[in-house]
């Protein structure tokens, strides 16, 4: 590992809800929305996948990669012999260990047979969003959580790392090309955080290509998706290559900040070592977080997070009209904090809107997720039966919006 961090730091540089280092995953299928969102029709507007129980094994994972357009949340229903759905969760997480409580409910049903997906929509009813994603059979890393109790800070270059405190550091605080490089007490894991600033005439594939050919030179690329880390969405990489004659596998996350700064968060190990030591790394890299972004170039506003329900946490495509509340959660990623996020509810038959609210969002840190939560109370008439929308917008652009149906009482 001497070699490599001595390879590391001479990169010429001016001296990643990430999954697991190096896991082995196979593609399942894909996930799709076509932005009709069908609200009136079944069966159209999205694609679903149905995946056997059996093949999902308790040391195995789920994995939902976002490839085009936003990922709002997934949908898994449960479905038995004859056909019966049900739903078992929506939510915006990425992936799911083999022994999530959803996959063991329907291990613990005799005739429970398949989990079913479905991206930003639930089978009958989906968003009005174009998107895509990739779902994945994964193996499972094999190390326990390590302790994370120290924080290192970059002041310069503006971010901030969490990892063990007999971790070795070898830090060069410089935004133009600095490098901070972590490493365990075995010289076996290493993971760093590279800052550099650039001229605005580059492309950030042209900065990932360059970066990708000074950093992991002579390596191969396994695999690629969209990354959130430390709230700025980017690229995944993950990579096979030789160090000293050894093989190795790395991951890395490409992400811009603003059009003149670019982070890399990666880490690497040998290949050996990567099914035991990769949640080490990976634990690391989930910390990384921005402190200074108000110095840079805002990042635009955009919709993470839209659920609605009778309960808080609940996230329902139709309720009964006889609810009395209606409690709505949103998430909106980005580090814009003027102004004020506009949320609406509109019955899409008549056009009323039933619901309006502005959310001031200057107190909000900049380094973290705006989350908006509010309670509707049912109208002292009712609710109007049909088809509604969920909106919020942001200086007049809109951020993103989900449907649902009130359903008449029987």
């Amino acid at each position: 590992m001497t070699f490599l961090r001595n390879s590391l730091l001479a990169l010429g540089l001016a001296c990643l809800p990430l999954g697991a280092l190096a896991q082995s995953c196979e593609p399942l299928g894909t996930l799709e929305t076509d932005g009709t969102g069908a609200p009136s029709k079944y069966r159209q507007g999205g694609t679903y996948l149905p995946v056997e129980i059996g093949k999902i094994t308790p040391d195995s994972a789920i994995r939902v990669v976002s490839l085009v357009g936003p990922y709002q949340y997934v949908t898994l229903h449960t479905r038995v012999t004859g056909g019966i759905w049900d739903t078992a969760y929506q939510g915006d997480r990425a992936e799911f260990p083999g022994t999530d409580p959803v996959f063991e409910k329907c291990r613990g049903m005799a005739n429970c047979t398949h989990i079913v997906f479905s991206l930003n929509g639930a089978h009958e009813r989906y968003e009005t969003v174009l998107s895509k994603a990739r779902l994945e059979l994964c193996s499972a890393p094999a190390s326990g959580p390590i302790t994370l109790d120290t924080t290192y800070t970059a002041p310069k270059s503006g971010w901030q790392i969490d990892l063990p405190h007999d971790w070795g550091r070898d830090v060069t605080d410089d935004p133009a090309g600095g490098t901070g490089l972590f490493t365990s007490p075995d010289d076996v894991v290493a993971v760093g955080v590279t800052t550099l600033d650039h001229g605005p005439q580059y492309t950030d594939e042209q900065l990932i290509g360059m970066l990708q050919e000074n950093m992991f030179a002579n390596s191969r690329k396994t695999h690629e998706q969209s990354v959130l880390l430390g709230g700025l969405t980017g690229l995944l990489h993950r990579y096979d290559m030789t160090v000293n004659g050894a093989p190795y596998a790395a991951m890395a996350a490409y992400l811009p900040m603003g059009k003149t700064r670019m982070y890399i968060v990666w880490a690497m190990l040998p290949v050996d070592q990567a099914q035991a030591r990769g949640n080490d790394a990976t634990a690391i890299m989930n910390t990384f977080r921005i402190i200074v972004p108000k110095q840079m170039e805002d990042i635009p506003l955009g919709l993470g997070l839209l659920t609605i329900g009778t309960q808080p946490g609940q996230a329902q495509d139709v309720i009964p009209a006889s609810a009395p509340q209606l409690v709505l959660k949103a998430g909106v990623l980005g580090t814009v904090r003027s102004d004020s996020i506009l949320l609406t509810l509109t019955h899409l038959d008549s056009g009323q809107t039933v619901f309006s609210n502005d959310y001031p969002i200057g107190n909000f840190p900049v380094d973290r997720a705006i989350m908006i939560d509010a309670t509707i109370q049912r109208p002292a008439s009712g609710w109007q039966p049909g088809d509604y929308r969920l909106a919020l917008t942001h200086a007049g652009n809109d951020l993103g919006s989900r449907m649902f149906t009130l359903e008449a009482n029987q």
